[in-house]
């Protein structure tokens, strides 16, 4: 048998077998509500009492520790709910919680029959799945291994054609709610491209390509069960070369070797009903950078600002989804020319790149209705239609906003969402603009 025939199909079969019955993660239509895994016994109707949780069972955990999986919950022991609708919201949430942790192949959670209609104790039944992730883009792949020893805890490797990383996370210190993550990465040979107002000696086309390796350690603290801040500290060391002619951008200098530290917080509201592909809710995050040359690096900057996102199902279908974004960022003194804020490509304005895109103040706006198609049976595969429109632009010191001058996109999207080795999705963007249209293809979700 030919050797390329014995490795298609030693891998169909290792595919096969982690996407059967056992899947790592739920199928689509428990992740959107369409199978109830919950079950809210109701007190007599003569009890409007409060309610207090007395007790959390979690049973079928063989790896995971029992107080890792009551961290990612919603609900504490003791914890007291003004009525039932309040501990069934609560339950709600803390299934889709566990949910996204994907760390599970079955997760069901229950509020149990009651002797006494004030006394509530809600039992946890779950299946571990399959621990290890794969993911990435068309350039690079991730392999990470989550809930080392059962404690949530993750690390990974990063692999691609300009790229080498390695990640670790642990999501609750000590079972306590800190958090705190470590990452090395390096970069090869990023391309970028200057644009004409850039500067008074830039000229059009102007480029240069960059090395850079950032070392990062986040501390974060989960004041609330969907408020987390983060302080971070980064140490960044680049290197611009190949500059074409024309390239002459302060404060950054070609063939000269640059570091970067910065210290910066981020406040991240996180009401979203999954955070992966929601369906209802918002996501507000506030950040604040800044670089220091006390700490050794050659650049003194501020960068700050806020993106926000906000999902609304349409009553009529289920299956319908309205989904904006606003995404503000501010540069002020030294910034580096590939930190300042942009709203190009895949993640911003999805139009030809015809300026106005990097800038010390960026503004974006995006709309889309989103429409669940249809699914297939194998892998837990299913497809989603969009329509979006981008509108936005990057402002140059002294610049004024003016309505006309903004800039747009408009288009179809077909994404596909698949449930085999994790929660994954591709979708393909078609970007129509003021000069032509852009095709965008990735793994990853718009917003």
């Amino acid at each position: 048998m030919p050797l390329r025939t014995i490795v298609i199909t030693v891998f169909f079969l290792f595919f096969i077998s982690t996407a059967r019955g056992d899947e790592p993660n739920p199928p689509p239509t428990q992740a959107e509500g369409e199978e109830t895994l919950t079950t809210y016994p109701q007190p007599p109707d003569d009890y409007a009492g409060s309610i207090t949780v007395k007790e959390i069972r979690v049973r079928g955990n063989t790896y995971s520790d029992t107080s890792t999986i009551i961290n990612y919950m919603t609900i504490d022991v003791g914890e007291v709910f003004a009525d039932q609708g309040g501990l069934e919201s609560a339950v709600d949430k803390s299934l889709r919680r566990l949910m996204d942790t994907q760390l599970f192949s079955l997760i069901q959670v229950y509020d149990l029959p009651r002797s006494d209609p004030s006394q509530a104790v809600i039992y946890v039944l779950i299946r571990e799945g399959e621990h290890w992730s794969i993911g990435g883009d068309f350039w690079y792949g991730t392999l990470g291994r989550k809930n080392l020893f059962g404690t949530g805890k993750e690390v990974g490797i990063t692999l691609g054609f300009n790229r080498l990383g390695a990640y670790y996370h642990d999501p609750y210190l000590f079972n306590t709610p800190l958090t705190y993550s470590l990452s090395l990465h390096h970069y090869r040979g990023s391309r970028y491209s200057l644009e004409p107002d850039d500067g008074e000696n830039v000229v059009e086309g102007a480029s240069f390509s960059l090395n850079r390796t950032i070392a990062r350690f986040d501390f974060g603290l989960h004041l609330s069960d969907d408020l987390t801040l983060v302080a971070r500290f980064s140490a960044e060391h680049y290197y611009p070369y190949n500059q074409s002619e024309g390239f002459d951008f302060a404060p950054f200098s070609a063939d000269t070797v640059h570091n970067n530290n910065t210290l910066g917080a981020s406040l991240t509201l996180d009401l979203r009903d999954t955070n992966w592909n929601p369906n209802s809710g918002a996501l507000l995050l506030a950040n604040y950078e800044r670089g220091f040359p006390r700490l050794g690096g050659d650049f003194s900057y501020e960068k700050y600002g806020l993106d926000a996102r906000f999902y609304l199902p349409i009553p009529v279908s289920r299956h319908t989804i309205i989904a904006s974004r606003l995404y503000i960022q501010r540069a002020e003194g030294e910034t580096p020319y590939f930190l300042l804020p942009n709203i190009g490509g895949l993640g911003g304005l999805r139009a030809p790149n015809y300026g106005h895109y990097t800038a010390p103040t960026a503004l974006l706006a995006s709309l889309e209705l989103r429409q669940r198609l249809f699914s297939l049976p194998l892998f837990g595969v299913w497809f989603e239609g969009a329509f979006f429109v981008d509108v936005g632009r990057a402002f140059e010191e002294g610049e004024k906003f003016e309505v006309s001058e903004l800039l747009w996109a408009v288009g179809p999207s077909l994404r596909l969402h698949m449930f085999a080795f994790g929660r994954h999705s591709a979708r393909l963007d078609v970007g129509f603009g003021r000069e032509g249209y852009e095709l965008y293809l990735t793994w990853d979700h718009a917003f």
